[in-house]
C-alpha cells in the first residue's frame, strides 16, 4: 500500500542523523541515577524515576528521529524492519538475564521470582504488578521495559497516521496535545481512585505514555528548525531536579510530565551543535561505554541485587559487588550475545528489504 507522505526535505534530518556518542552519555546518567537509587543511600530522592523517566524521553526522542530521518530519506516507512530490528536489539539480552537469572532464583528457592521471568519475557511484567498490587520479585524492574515495547509497537502505525491526516508543520502540536490527554487521563484517575491506582500511574503503558511522547515531539522539532535555547535548558534541568525531589501525592499524576519534558528538552538541548561542551564531556569514553552498556546492566542488577541479599536489604559492599559483576555480565552479554545477533541480522535485511508503507 502506497500513501504519499511529506514531511519535508532530508537537511534537517542529515544535521541529526548518524552516530552521536554524547547521546550514549545521556544514557550512562540514566542508568547512574537508577544505580545511586538501589544503593539505598538516597531513599528520600526519587533519582531511579528520574532515571527510567530519562531512557523513555531519549527512547521516543531516537525512535521518532530514525522514522522521521527514513521517511525524509525514502519516502516510506519499514515496519517490519523496524520491528526485527528493534526485537533484535532488546531481545536476547532480556531473554538471557531471564534465563539465567531464572534458573538462579530457582536453585535458591525464589520460586516466585524465578516464575516472574514469564512476565519479563513477555513484556508483561508493568500489568501483572498492576493487578497484583505490588512490585514483582526478581524482574520488576522489567516494568519499564514492558512500556518501552508497547510503545513500540503502537507508536510507528500512530506516526504514520498522524503524518497522513494533519499537516507536517502540526506534526508537534498534535503529538504535544496527545501528552495532555494522558495527563488529563492520570488526573482523571488519581482524582477517582487515589492511591488505589498509584501503582498504574506509574508503571501503565497508557499512563506513561507522555514520558515518551516528549521526546517524540523534540526530535521531530529540532529537525523542523527548533533550536532550544538557555531558557529550554534551564527549564529542563529544574524540571528534573523538581523530579528528584519531589515525592508527593500528586506526584503519580504531574511526575511522569515533569520527567518526560523535562528529559526531552535536556536531550534536545544537549543534541545541538551550541552544546558542545556538554556534548564533549558525555561523549568521554567512560560515559560512552556505560550508555552502551547501560540496558544490560539495567537488566543484571536487579536480579544480582535480589540474589546477594536472601533476607532484606542487603549491605553497601554486598550492593556494590552485585553492581560490578552486573557491569561485567553486561559487557559480556553485550559482546558475545547481542552484538552478534544485532549484526547478523541487519545484514539479513539489508540482503532482502521488506515492503514498506509510504
Amino acid at each position: 500500500m502506497s500513501i504519499p507522505v511529506t514531511v519535508g526535505s532530508t537537511a534537517g534530518a542529515a544535521r541529526f542523523s548518524g552516530y552521536r556518542p554524547w547521546l550514549d552519555g545521556v544514557r550512562a546518567v540514566a542508568i547512574l541515577l537508577v544505580l545511586l537509587e538501589h544503593t539505598n543511600l538516597f531513599k528520600q530522592y526519587n533519582l531511579g524515576g528520574v532515571g527510567v523517566g530519562i531512557f523513555f524521553a531519549l527512547s521516543g526522542y531516537l525512535i521518532t528521529g530514525l522514522l522521521w530521518d527514513e521517511f525524509a530519506r525514502e519516502g516510506r516507512l519499514a515496519l517490519v524492519p523496524f520491528y526485527i530490528r528493534r526485537f533484535a536489539r532488546l531481545a536476547p539480552a532480556l531473554l538471557l538475564v531471564a534465563l539465567i537469572a531464572g534458573l538462579a532464583f530457582l536453585l535458591e528457592g525464589q520460586r516466585r521470582a524465578a516464575f516472574n521471568a514469564i512476565f519479563a519475557v513477555t513484556y508483561t511484567t508493568n500489568y501483572a504488578a498492576i493487578f497484583s498490587g505490588h512490585h514483582l520479585a526478581g524482574f520488576g524492574h522489567t516494568w519499564s521495559l514492558a512500556v518501552e515495547e508497547h510503545f513500540y509497537l503502537i507508536w510507528p502505525p500512530l506516526m504514520l497516521l498522524l503524518m497522513r491526516r494533519i499537516p507536517t508543520a502540526s506534526f508537534v502540536k498534535a503529538v504535544l496535545a496527545i501528552a495532555v490527554m494522558v495527563l488529563c487521563w492520570r488526573a482523571f484517575l488519581f482524582g477517582v481512585f487515589g492511591e488505589q491506582v498509584r501503582l498504574m500511574l506509574y508503571a501503565g503503558s497508557i499512563e506513561r505514555l507522555d514520558s515518551l511522547l516528549y521526546g517524540c515531539a523534540a526530535a521531530v522539532a529540532v529537525r523542523q528548525g527548533w533550536r532550544p535555547g538557555n531558557g529550554a535548558m534551564a527549564a529542563g534541568v529544574v524540571a528534573l531536579a523538581v523530579s528528584v525531589l519531589w515525592i508527593a501525592p500528586l506526584s503519580s499524576v504531574l511526575g511522569p510530565t515533569l520527567i518526560g519534558a523535562g528529559g526531552a528538552l535536556f536531550i534536545a538541548a544537549i543534541d545541538c551543535e551550541r552544546r558542545a561542551v556538554l556534548q564533549q564531556v558525555l561523549s568521554t569514553k567512560l560515559m560512552v561505554r556505560t550508555g552502551i552498556l547501560s540496558y544490560g546492566i539495567y537488566l543484571w542488577h536487579i536480579p544480582l541485587l535480589q540474589l546477594s541479599s536472601k533476607n532484606g536489604e542487603g549491605s553497601l559492599p554486598s550492593i556494590l559487588a552485585a553492581m560490578a559483576l552486573a557491569v561485567i555480565l553486561a559487557h559480556l552479554s553485550y559482546r558475545y550475545c547481542e552484538v552478534p545477533i544485532r549484526d547478523s541480522v541487519r545484514q539479513r535485511l539489508a540482503q532482502k528489504k521488506e515492503p514498506a508503507l509510504t
